[in-house]
């Protein structure tokens, strides 16, 4: 079953090498605005997370994510639907 709690620590790493910010001054309430554009490096995060977590994350799911924790939930749910 999936851990939130990875999968946020995991989200934030990934979110922190696409914005190139240090990942201990991002938090699971981060605002996605409050980094700078986004549509570029949520392609970024998705790869990544694609690559890591071996599951589809569509962007057009990642997009509608204002908060870092809308993403943990996204990932989470894909995780859940693909039964890991």
């Amino acid at each position: 079953m999936a851990d939130r709690k990875k999968i946020e620590g995991l989200v934030i790493k990934y979110v922190a090498m696409a914005y190139g910010v240090d990942a201990a001054g991002l938090t699971a309430e981060t605002r996605y605005d409050s980094l700078g554009s986004k549509s570029t490096r949520l392609i970024k995060i998705s790869a990544l997370l694609e690559d890591e977590l071996d599951i589809k994350v569509p962007i057009s799911r990642l997009m509608k994510n204002e908060l870092v924790d809308d993403t943990v939930s996204a990932v989470y749910d894909l995780l859940v639907e693909a039964g890991r």
